[in-house]
């Protein structure tokens, strides 16, 4: 029995909503910074392999540089010639501080749908319950 794969569309769609990639239900994430060891309705495991949040701690540090870089960008030609840099040092610093933490539950999301994009789910990693619908 094969199973259906969802769009890559449909799997960005719902780890933006920071939902499970894979079936889209809720339960998916436990509180912000936790996520369920299995999704509630499918049973996807979300840690699928050793070293699994790697990928998403990569995410997540390459949104916050990009973010601190226009943070940084905007503050120095908001201000150019007489650059503030305690006013931009400041927003540069709430930047560093904020962004990861706003993007970490989508990072997780995001990483575990791009996962599936690479690495389609199998049939022995969702509940027999789900696949027998």
């Amino acid at each position: 029995m094969a199973l259906p794969q969802p769009s890559r569309a449909s799997l960005v769609w719902r780890a933006l909503r920071r939902r499970c990639p894979y079936c889209g239900s809720k339960g998916y994430l436990v509180s912000w910074f936790k996520l369920a060891q299995h999704c509630p309705t499918c049973g996807l495991a979300t840690d699928r392999v050793v070293g699994h949040w790697v990928g998403a701690v990569g995410m997540n540090t390459m949104l916050t540089f990009g973010a601190l870089f226009v943070v940084l960008m905007v503050g120095m030609i908001a201000t150019y010639p007489d650059i503030a840099v305690a006013p931009v040092l400041a927003a540069s610093v709430g930047a560093a501080v904020l962004v990861p933490i706003v993007a970490w539950p989508f990072s997780q999301t995001l990483w575990t749908a791009v996962d599936i994009m690479m690495r389609p789910v199998t049939i022995d990693e969702l509940d027999p319950r789900y696949v027998g619908r």
